[in-house]
């Protein structure tokens, strides 16, 4: 027999079910979040005031736990280490080879040769870990080994993988293993919300006594089963 289920309560529901005082929060509570969403500060002793300091502490915890969780270049493995070291060479000859170029020196076209060996010689050894173990992958912005038929990643200033914790423009990731990262707005916007779903989802004093009978009534008929 399953458990009767909590009465489902649209947006638009009787805002007359809510008292003066819940009105008025849920009225603040849009507005804070509308200020966020537009990427104004809201201070952390203003949402005290309208979502409790419980849900405050679970923000700040959520915050740091999100922190916490993105990698750091203290732990890089040293293979990546090493990738990073080929690839900032890389780029080295690079700039040595553009500089050369606008000054019109004769050895320009030799530093662009060098310039592709170098990248070729970063991406081998960064496909050659990633092949041996895949978990190296996930310090990477975009796949180190690619098919034929796709696109990328190359031997080009561009088109090199960059390690996510690099600070390079080139950097296509969000500085995190997998999806994108929070931010502390972000967070702040989601403890908001949750405060506003649950006064727009309260049940009235009817509808809380009306759940409380029918779990009682259940209870009742299991034990006598």
């Amino acid at each position: 027999m399953a458990l009767p289920e909590k009465p489902n309560n649209p947006s638009t529901k009787n805002q007359t079910e809510l008292s003066t005082k819940e009105q008025r929060t849920l009225n603040r509570l849009h507005q804070l979040k509308q200020k966020l969403e537009r990427g104004e500060h809201v201070q952390n002793r203003t949402l005290k005031t309208w979502i409790g300091i419980d849900a405050v502490h679970d923000m700040e915890q959520r915050w740091k736990d999100e922190k916490d969780s993105r990698p750091k270049s203290e732990d890089k493995p040293s293979e990546i280490v090493e990738y990073e070291r080929l690839l900032k060479r890389a780029n080295f000859v690079r700039a040595k080879a553009e500089t050369a170029s606008s000054r019109s020196k004769s050895n320009a076209g030799a530093l662009y040769n060098k310039v592709d060996t170098e990248y070729e010689r970063a991406l081998e050894y960064i496909q050659e870990q990633v092949g041996a173990d895949s978990t190296l992958q996930t310090w990477l912005d975009r796949p180190a080994i690619v098919a034929p038929s796709e696109s990328g990643t190359g031997i080009d200033f561009n088109s090199m993988p960059r390690v996510i914790t690099s600070r390079s423009q080139e950097n296509q990731s969000s500085g995190v293993f997998h999806g994108e990262k929070l931010t502390k707005r972000d967070i702040k916007i989601e403890a908001v919300e949750q405060a506003i779903s649950a006064l727009e989802n309260k049940l009235t004093d009817e509808q809380e006594a009306d759940l409380n009978a029918k779990v009682k009534g259940l209870i009742k008929g299991l034990r006598s089963e």
